[in-house]
């Protein structure tokens, strides 16, 4: 066994006693379960040794229960193993939902009506929390199905999400980690999309958090996953962030985690160099803003990727050389571990 650094704190009480512990570093190591893209457990020495202690992961549904009722483990014990093997905590995520054309989901789950979708997804999370409970250090829920509308239109889920099913979803599979992983942090996986939200005829943050409260839904922390500099000045992007952090914290009354943010190398207005300044200033931003914890999406680029603008999002390239965002990433942990 390889031994690939020291395992770094969790979020030891955090939920319950409050104070700000030192914030958890990590990568979305596994998102969308495409072609060409798997993790070996080579790539869990590399994260360790560029000084992260979290890996997020999702859980793919599609992998796991390909038919009704079949189950395979086998890919995700492996990198289960590697990841724990080499002291990074997992944050997994469950439940994603897209059943588009980039799908998390098994096939024979598209057709499925409501209460059947319901169903089926509460066996497949009893068998992956019941599995995996003793190795992952948080779960969360879904992945921003807050925007599923906005997904719809992007081809990345396909039929109704209506905010009945998706809240019905998110206390599903919160009541799933509570009762058979009690005590392990959950988090809500939000995409806050500020005023562009009624732009787009969606509602709001506010609203979502309300809902989430009124239906009982149990979460530790706002997962949120945030893009603002992908769309803003360079100037203005980093306070905006950090801005953003501290008023879900204050809507929700709850700590806030980053679950994904990025800039993709393959976008026209960025390169590998605006790259690795993003990510010196954003784990700065993210500090700042008071997150518990910070997930850069993602770790490996992936040529493969049906959506252009996705591809360049790596850190590291398909064989496994650094950009120096990389590098960048390592040193911006090192100063925070300083400071």
């Amino acid at each position: 066994m390889v031994a690939c650094g020291r395992m770094p704190p969790l979020w030891e009480g955090s939920v319950i006693l409050g104070g700000q512990p030192p914030m958890a570093c990590g990568v979305v190591g596994f998102h969308v379960p495409l072609p060409g893209y798997e993790l070996r457990a080579g790539d869990f020495q590399l994260m360790a040794g560029n000084g992260l202690g979290w890996v997020e992961m999702d859980y793919a549904w599609r992998l796991i229960e390909p038919q009704p009722g079949v189950f395979d483990f086998s890919y995700y014990d492996e990198i289960t193993r590697a990841a724990r093997a080499c002291g990074l905590h997992i944050l997994a995520k469950l439940g994603n939902g897209y059943n588009g054309n980039r799908a998390t989901v098994p096939d024979w789950t598209v057709d499925l009506g409501p209460a059947a979708y319901l169903q089926a997804l509460a066996g497949y999370g009893r068998a992956v929390v019941s599995r995996y409970a003793a190795s992952i250090a948080a779960w969360a829920l879904e992945n921003e199905a807050n925007v599923a509308t906005m997904h719809t239109q992007l081809g990345w889920r396909v039929g109704a999400w209506s905010q009945d099913h998706v809240l019905a979803i998110w206390k599903t599979l919160g009541d799933l980690v509570r009762q058979l992983a009690p005590g392990a942090p959950i988090l809500l996986s939000l995409a806050d999309l500020g005023p562009m939200a009624a732009a787009m005829g969606l509602p709001g943050i506010e609203t979502w958090l309300a809902a989430a409260a009124d239906s009982g839904i149990p979460y530790d922390q706002v997962g949120l996953q945030t893009y603002l500099c992908r769309f803003l000045p360079e100037q203005d992007c980093y306070q905006a962030t950090a801005a953003q952090i501290r008023r879900l914290a204050d809507l929700s009354g709850k700590p806030v985690s980053i679950l994904e943010t990025g800039l993709s190398t393959t976008d026209p207005h960025h390169d590998e160099q605006t790259q690795a300044a993003f990510m010196r200033r954003i784990v700065q931003a993210a500090r700042e803003g008071g997150a518990w914890g910070l997930f850069v999406y993602e770790y490996l680029d992936n040529p493969l990727e049906p959506d252009h603008p996705e591809r360049g999002f790596g850190l590291v390239r398909p064989d496994r050389t650094p950009k120096p965002a990389w590098k960048a990433y390592a040193e911006a942990i090192a100063a925070l571990a300083r400071a």
